[in-house]
């Protein structure tokens, strides 16, 4: 991703969060932007759990692999959640109608993580979802946005982009 690409992200993210609170007691410290193996393997980690839990529609999983504030743009909405109440509504909102397609599983197509820093993660990903027959019945893409917080990681915003239909 060009430098021009992040700034434009790092952009829509800020004004997607103009909402958000933020406490004043955060300094933003410069890190030296490194892609070393471990880090890379513990944003692989935490996407291989998120998606199993989201198969599996395990939302206390999910409440433990985000945090809020929470960011979500999708193709129609710009949406910050301030409380895991409204995240996890939010999560069964998208999950639960999946049965009447006669949901299976989520496989990941493609996956590209970029370390911006010590402390923040992106992960471009697309993914396709299949019903039980095998059958892939929607594709969709996006970034995800992952920070560090007292060593663990977490997923703070998504950015969406649905291939088949509005998410």
């Amino acid at each position: 991703m060009t430098k021009i690409k992040v700034i434009a992200l790092i952009t829509l993210i800020m004004v997607a969060c103009s909402g958000c609170k933020i406490g004043s007691h955060i300094a933003i410290v410069p890190a030296k932007v490194d892609s070393s193996e471990s880090s890379i393997k513990e944003v692989e980690k935490i996407i291989n759990d998120y998606n199993n839990a989201f198969i599996a529609k395990d939302y206390s999983k999910i409440d433990e692999l985000t945090e809020v504030p929470f960011v979500l743009v999708n193709n129609d909405k710009t949406v910050s959640f301030s409380t895991k109440n409204e995240l996890i509504a939010e999560y069964k909102k998208v999950r639960e109608p999946l049965v009447e397609s006669d949901y299976s599983h989520s496989e990941i197509t493609s996956l590209e993580i970029i370390k911006l820093n010590d402390f923040i993660f992106t992960a471009k990903m697309a993914y396709d979802r299949y019903n039980k027959s095998g059958v892939v019945f929607h594709s969709g893409e996006g970034i995800y946005l992952y920070r560090k917080k007292n060593g663990k990681l977490f997923l703070v915003g998504r950015i969406e982009s649905s291939k088949k239909d509005a998410l």
